[in-house]
């Protein structure tokens, strides 16, 4: 069973882990749909993948994000690629605004060990919603291989949210347009799609 290091925590902790994605894509032939009856987000996820056990995922995850609520995680069939959202109050964040927080980002990425490296970040406007979105890579629980992990975080109305997409390094470019396609097919709670 892999599971994430918990020395990833270090970069996400500073921006409390919840998770967001935002856009506006078209749906693709054969994907499922999934909303949050607790939060009311929504997005598509492509043919394969499934949603895990809460369990499962807290097994997993929970090092990525030790203080946000885990709301749903998905996966390949295989376990190699992960979508991993998460949201909590926004009064509970480690701030509020996501300027400074993609600031101590990446100002902390700067004094992060050589084993966790920023791989780019920056800041953008998610459907009216200012975000900040980053990579990162970091040791995998295989000697030879690295994890990549891009996280994409926002405020939107009263809550903080966060979507991760993690795999090892050399997988990342295969599951890339499955990440991209959830994030492009996310709603926020209060839009209609």
């Amino acid at each position: 069973m892999r599971a994430f290091p918990v020395g990833v925590a270090i970069l996400v902790a500073i921006a409390g882990g919840a998770l967001v994605a935002c856009g506006g894509g078209e749906k693709d032939a054969g994907s499922q749909h999934y909303q949050s009856q607790e939060w009311g987000f929504a997005f598509d996820y492509p043919p394969g993948w499934n949603i895990l056990s809460p369990q499962e995922a807290q097994e997993r995850v929970t090092s990525l994000l030790p203080q946000s609520k885990l709301a749903v995680v998905l996966a390949d069939s295989e376990r190699r690629a992960f979508a991993i959202v998460g949201v909590q109050p926004a009064s509970t964040a480690p701030g509020n605004d996501i300027e400074e927080i993609g600031a101590g980002l990446q100002q902390q990425s700067q004094q992060a060990s050589e084993s966790i490296r920023l791989e780019g970040s920056q800041f953008m406007d998610l459907q009216g919603t200012r975000a900040f979105d980053y990579t990162i890579s970091f040791p995998s629980d295989t000697a030879s291989a690295r994890d990549l992990m891009r996280q994409v975080m926002a405020f939107h109305a009263d809550d903080f949210y966060a979507m991760a997409f993690v795999s090892t390094e050399g997988d990342y470019p295969s599951f890339q347009a499955a990440f991209d396609a959830i994030l492009a097919s996310f709603r926020w709670p209060d839009e209609k799609g």
